[in-house]
This record gives structure tokens, C-alpha cells and sequence, in this order.
């Protein structure tokens, strides 16, 4: 099976709690390698196949992006 290089979800009527708890999961699954989190609406990390997950929550319009990038 050929999986896409990128997959990218952006989900609307998200609140802040949701974004938070949705970081802490995918820390916890082990996206954790080369973690960068200093913006409290943004995290991006690494797992340990080299997987790199970028999330991000607009306060705005209340919408969670997640781009999956296989390196």
C-alpha cells in the first residue's frame, strides 16, 4: 500500500481545550522527537519513524489545522 507524503485535516468549531487535549494525545502516542510547542497554538514533533505532525488552532475562527508529513 502507497501512503501520501502528506495528509493535511483542518476541523472547524474547535475550542481551545479541544486543540490542548488533541497536543497532549499525540504527545503521548510518541510525537515527541524534535517537539516545538513555544507557541501555546501551535505544536509540531516528530515520532520515532521519522512522522512529523504540525498542528495549529486559530482562536479567531475556532478551527484546528493537522498536516501529517511522511520525511
Amino acid at each position: 500500500m502507497n501512503l501520501p507524503e502528506k495528509y493535511l485535516n483542518s476541523m472547524k468549531d474547535m475550542l481551545k481545550d479541544d486543540f490542548d487535549d488533541y497536543k497532549e494525545q499525540c504527545s503521548q502516542k510518541g510525537f515527541v522527537k524534535n517537539s516545538s510547542d513555544s507557541d501555546e497554538e501551535y505544536y509540531v514533533a516528530e515520532n520515532s519513524d521519522g512522522i512529523q505532525l504540525d498542528i495549529s488552532y486559530d482562536s479567531d475562527s475556532n478551527r484546528m489545522t493537522c498536516t501529517v508529513l511522511k520525511k
